[in-house]
């Protein structure tokens, strides 16, 4: 498919997706908005990244104030079960795990079990999951992230960041903008609810996207600022794009 073609295949995808994602939120996605509208509604309510993994991550989904303890892995299992009642046992048989992280959500994806994988960004919709897998030997395993909402494909050239300068990356042709739900030690960017207080679960983030000519993912950076970081497919830094499918649970 030609770079014009998936354009106008986009354009017409995202008109159809907006009126079907309000139309029919998911349950985790409403329920992703809601959490961190009632942490930010009470400066008692504690949300806290578990950074070295000492904590008893949990979150209190009622009551005040409020207390959400998490990493990426655990704030995306805790909403998962919340939503849907999903168990340990049933988390254990899917992937291998009753709270994977973000590696072993990358290979459930991967390996389609308990979820639909998405080849394309354009193919993703409201409360998918961005399942990033680092390479081997990095203190994390990856990183998990809730999508909120996609933006249209846009070509690099509209791009400020610097890992682009000088014709850098040539098989980069464009890319996605990509409005997060996560746990973070950090925020993506200025629009993120964690911009001034930073750590623990956050919304309204952009996470970008970058693919080449067939629209592959090449790689991607934590936020659009100009000096965010460019981590490659090539390099090791695998994402995943899934949909969790209840009927297969």
């Amino acid at each position: 498919m030609t770079i014009k073609n998936r354009i106008i295949r986009n354009a017409l995808v995202a008109a159809c997706t907006v009126a079907v994602s309000f139309a029919a939120t998911p349950q985790h996605s409403a329920n992703a908005n809601q959490l961190v509208t009632d942490l930010l509604s009470n400066t008692a309510n504690v949300n806290i990244y578990d950074a070295d993994g000492n904590l008893a991550d949990h979150i209190d989904w009622t009551g005040s104030p409020r207390e959400a303890i998490s990493v990426c892995g655990t704030f995306i299992t805790m909403l998962m079960k919340h939503s849907y009642g999903l168990t340990d046992a049933q988390y254990k048989a899917k992937t291998g795990s009753t709270s994977p992280n973000a590696a072993k959500y990358y290979d459930a994806i991967a390996a389609s079990s308990g979820f639909l994988k998405l080849q394309a960004v354009d193919q993703t919709i409201q409360g998918d999951l961005i399942a990033v897998k680092y390479p081997a030997g990095q203190q994390s395993s990856g990183h998990m992230m809730l999508i909120d909402s996609v933006s249209a494909y846009q070509p690099r050239t509209f791009s400020t960041q610097t890992f682009l300068d000088n014709s850098a990356e040539p098989q980069v042709v464009g890319y996605f903008d990509v409005s997060v739900f996560d746990s973070s030690a950090s925020f993506h960017g200025k629009t993120d609810t964690r911009y001034t207080k930073p750590g623990g679960i956050g919304r309204g983030g952009i996470f970008r996207i970058y693919v080449d000519s067939a629209w592959q993912i090449t790689g991607y950076t934590w936020s659009t600022e100009k000096s965010s970081a460019y981590k490659k497919v090539a390099d090791g830094y695998l994402v995943g794009l899934g949909r969790l499918q209840l009927a297969s649970w």
